[in-house]
């Protein structure tokens, strides 16, 4: 397994066991991230943990059950930087015994 793989089976780790000291060992002091809706940048310190801890109480508040990963495609950019396109699965029960996929 290589070291994008094994980051992400940890990052995974971390979305289902909502470990704020995993979870934030997988980031730098500062960071950035991107999606459709466009570029952030933040910072792993006590505003991020608490981040993860809110996001704990909301994903048990409606349903999440586990996430995983289902694919990873690793780009180099250059000889320092990769981006990864991450394919999840995340199950939600809202009521037990009906996921919501």
């Amino acid at each position: 397994m290589d070291k994008i793989q094994q980051f992400f089976a940890r990052y995974e780790e971390g979305a289902n066991t909502s470990d704020a000291d995993l979870v934030c060992s997988l980031y730098t002091q500062e960071f950035m991230g991107a999606d459709p809706g466009g570029v952030v940048c933040g910072r792993n310190d006590e505003g991020f943990r608490d981040v993860i801890s809110a996001r704990k109480a909301f994903f048990q508040q409606i349903g999440f059950r586990n996430a995983k990963v289902l694919d990873v495609k690793a780009t180099a950019l250059d000889d320092h930087y990769t981006m990864a396109k991450v394919h999840w699965h995340m199950l939600f029960e809202k009521d037990p015994g009906q996921p919501l996929n």
